[in-house]
């Protein structure tokens, strides 16, 4: 195709938005040197997602027809005088639909910049941005000189006719020397197989995912079917971490002990190499990841539960109980969505919260509020490790403060003893509750709960009985079902 066609092209005046809104094809002869040029529809288009969506697709269908490919060059303004949101939101897109193999083919060349001391934004804030440090020799500025040329005519009654020509023939031979850097580079750099690009379809739609998961948390907290957990996730736990018994052991191995987190975590769900459309960083919720990966949509929805348990419970036991509970309420496992701090806390910002973000104990307050209804799982009913922990104490009294409706289930391997427990008249011999005294995996968590509570008006003392009386008269209630039960 001829270079002057502009049948493709978008107003040329216009810096907001993409110049082509389609993909040609070029092929020019350099000597002996052959190049297949492919244009195709640039991001941050003013149309909108669904634009961006439309050339996400394109970009990455015309990749894989080539077969193989040398360079991705990316092609930025480098007079923009700043990272604007609208380039944000192009780098993620770019990053979104490229494989990890692609980076090194990446060449990235700044237009209406001689050179990047004319470059009006850090080099390092681009490389922040995309996820990948782009070299040196990588980089090529370009201002054009045919633009140049231009103005001249329409000012050479303003300025010297002489001095213009020895500007004009400086502008074209930098302009040429650069372009050759930029061939240079590219004739270096090895054949990419654009199989790796098939995967990059699946990666776009998880992006979409993503967004809708990210505007749907907005208005009411995501959480995880039980259905899902109980019939995939267990198992795959089994199948692949057949070592780890408690979300405890999982967890440090995912994220590392407490005081030595893994950076990068291991990617366990794919949950550390995805995209948050919250920060552009890589890193969501196992929640997030879940909806985002997985093939059916009713995976993940609006929590309909808010579970209050411990993480060093048995993962199996943990589940079963939960799945229990929808049996004995007559709920639809697949319909019930449930709000667990492993699965639906970013544990990225969590773990490391960024200056300013929100106290736990905020984040958990209007996490409760919005659910409105909440579960305490109990691995036991005589001395449970429910509560020897800080976290849990405080959630059952948070919740009573509140008014939200509160029920207690068991792991399913201590209701016989319960069972047993109940036709003997005593269930009432469970450990006395010493919030004071309970702990937690972040110290520093403890210590914010415990303060906040010597600042209640209720005190230490009345938290314990409050959360104890809550616990028994759950308990009751749970007697009374199981004596409804046979065996």
């Amino acid at each position: 195709r001829d270079f002057r066609d502009l049948t493709h092209e978008n107003d040329v005046n216009d810096s907001r938005t993409s110049k082509t809104d389609a993909v040609t094809e070029y092929k020019l002869a350099m000597g002996p040197l052959r190049l297949r040029i492919v244009d195709t529809p640039g991001f941050g288009h003013t149309g909108g997602p669904e634009v961006g969506k439309k050339h996400a697709k394109c970009i990455v269908d015309s990749i894989r027809k080539l077969g193989g490919v040398h360079a991705i060059t990316i092609v930025f303004s480098g007079s923009q005088a700043r990272v604007t949101p609208q380039l944000k939101s192009a780098l993620f897109d770019i990053r979104a639909i490229l494989p990890e193999e692609a980076w090194e083919n990446i060449v990235v060349v700044f237009t209406n910049t001689p050179s990047r001391l004319h470059l009006t934004f850090g080099i390092e804030d681009l490389n922040k941005l995309l996820g990948h440090t782009v070299t040196p020799e990588r980089q090529i500025f370009i201002d054009n000189p045919y633009v140049l040329w231009e103005r001249s005519i329409q000012n050479q009654d303003r300025v010297d006719g002489r001095a213009t020509c020895e500007d004009l023939a400086k502008a074209f031979t930098e302009a040429g020397h650069n372009l050759g850097n930029f061939v240079s580079e590219v004739v270096e750099l090895p054949r990419l197989d654009t199989d790796e690009f098939r995967a990059a379809s699946k990666q776009i739609q998880e992006k979409e995912r993503l967004d809708k998961l990210h505007h749907k948390e907005k208005k009411h907290p995501q959480g995880v079917s039980v259905a899902y957990l109980h019939a995939k996730f267990k198992q795959r736990m089994k199948d692949d971490f057949p070592d780890f018994q408690s979300f405890a052991d999982l967890g440090d191995f995912v994220w590392g002990e407490y005081g030595n987190r893994k950076d990068p975590p291991v990617d366990l769900l794919r949950h550390g190499t995805l995209i948050d459309p919250a920060d552009g960083l890589r890193g969501v919720s196992l929640c997030h990841a879940i909806g985002a990966t997985e093939d059916r949509a009713d995976v993940v929805g609006d929590a309909t539960l808010f579970v209050s348990w411990v993480w060093r419970y048995n993962i199996e036991n943990f589940i079963d109980a939960l799945y229990q509970y929808c049996c004995e309420h007559y709920l639809d496992p697949g319909r019930t969505f449930v709000w667990v701090c492993f699965f639906c806390n970013n544990q990225r910002l969590w773990l490391r919260p960024a200056p300013g973000a929100a106290p736990p104990l905020d984040v958990f307050g209007k996490t409760l509020r919005r659910i409105k209804r909440m579960i305490c799982v109990l691995d036991c009913h005589n001395d449970p490790l429910y509560f020897k922990r800080v976290w849990t104490v405080y959630e059952v009294f948070v919740a009573l403060h509140l008014g939200i409706k509160i029920e207690v289930t068991l792991f399913i391997e201590a209701r016989t003893r319960f069972r047993n427990a109940v036709k003997a008249g005593d269930i009432g011999g469970f450990a006395a509750i010493d919030v004071m005294q309970a702990g937690a995996s972040v110290p520093s968590d403890a210590e914010k709960i415990k303060e906040e509570l010597r600042r209640d008006n209720a005190g230490p003392e009345n938290v314990n009985r409050l959360v104890h009386n809550c616990v028994r008269e759950g308990l009751q209630l749970l007697a009374a079902r199981c004596l409804l039960q046979p065996g």
